[in-house]
């Protein structure tokens, strides 16, 4: 088990409280070492931490990156998260060098003194979340989950989701019963009935729209932009910059081929992941969460907006300066170019 990021923290209510949010998401994190294999030996490494989908799970599979960094003589160690969170918590432990999430986790892992940064993202895609109910809830609309039970991971992107789609309609937290649950969990209690709404995000979303019969009370599209971030350990971009620009850039050129090539994401995600190809299509389909966008102050601003309302709501003690954790790496000319910042 990891080491807890808080450690050495003055536990002040308030500081507690937020580490706590944090923390209390850390799902079933895989055993990593704690030690970097960097100080152990003249070999470079570059520890990645990834999820079952999208295009670190889809780059591991390709073994492009393992070729492309041969010319280092560098080592990969992939390891699988369930969510973000315990993404951030490993980089904050020292146990991974670079990771993906979505626009909720870090910034709990600011708020809670995670050193990392921020160094791409990808374009929006707020059609890939969802918040459902069953198709025979007597719940019509964004308006009647107040008072009802509402499961969500917590500090993931769907917890932002739950508290811009409850504004939209003039609720907030306090008017639901928020249920706290990862997302197998979560999809089990609410199979069986035991949430009446849950927030999640796709490949979940599109998997449970395909074998439950379920009403879609909002998806991301006028609430979130549906980013993914890559974040990397300060370290790791110090002494080996090449080894993150070279992934950068095998994750850009595979985001491109999988929006091009759809169906056969589909037919080698259904074998691996064990969802159906229909599904999985209707996530690809709708997926924009391939390929980077050079980095803007518009996304930062976004950014900004998650970490600010997470702080109006008093989930996080402190306002956070999102830009502090900004450390865009430019994955080739064009990107460097259009960022302002210069390619090494």
């Amino acid at each position: 088990m990891l080491p807890s990021i808080h450690a050495g923290f003055m536990m002040t209510g308030r500081l507690q409280r937020s580490l706590l949010a944090f923390t209390i998401v850390v799902l079933a994190i895989p055993h990593v070492g704690c030690s970097s294999s960097n100080n152990q030996s003249s070999t470079p490494t570059l520890r990645i931490g990834y999820q079952k989908w999208g295009a670190l799970y889809l780059l591991r599979w390709s073994g492009k990156l393992d070729k492309r960094l041969e010319k280092y003589h560098a080592k990969i160690e992939w390891f699988e998260f369930p969510a973000g969170p315990p993404i951030l918590e490993a980089l904050g432990a020292g146990s991974v060098d670079f990771g993906h999430t979505g626009d909720a986790p870090p910034v709990f892992a600011q708020a809670a003194g995670v050193d990392f940064k921020y160094i791409a993202a990808t374009p929006q895609s707020p059609e890939g979340s969802g918040i459902i109910v069953h198709a025979k809830s007597e719940i019509k609309s964004l308006a009647d989950l107040k008072g009802r039970s509402f499961g969500f991971t917590k500090g993931s992107s769907a917890h932002f989701h739950i508290l811009q789609a409850l504004k939209s309609v003039g609720l907030s937290l306090s008017d639901i019963k928020p249920v706290y649950l990862s997302p197998p969990d979560a999809r089990a209690a609410f199979e069986k009935g035991s949430i009446d709404a849950w927030s999640i995000w796709d490949p979940f979303f599109a998997a449970t729209e395909d074998l439950t019969k379920v009403r879609v009370l909002a998806t991301g599209k006028d609430l979130v932009s549906g980013r993914e971030f890559y974040l990397a350990a300060p370290k790791i971009l110090k002494d080996q910059p090449e080894l993150i620009r070279d992934l950068l850039d095998e994750v850009d050129q595979l985001g491109k081929w999988a929006k091009e090539n759809p169906e056969e994401i589909v037919d080698l995600l259904a074998e691996q992941i064990g969802m159906s190809k229909a599904s999985l299509l209707a996530t690809e389909k709708r997926k924009g969460r391939y390929g980077l966008v050079p980095w803007t102050d518009e996304i930062s601003k976004e950014q900004q907006q998650v970490a600010d309302a997470f702080f109006e709501v008093g989930i996080i003690p402190t306002s956070i300066k999102v830009a502090d954790a900004v450390q865009p790496v430019p994955w080739t000319v064009r990107a460097a170019a259009q960022s302002g910042s210069e390619i090494r």
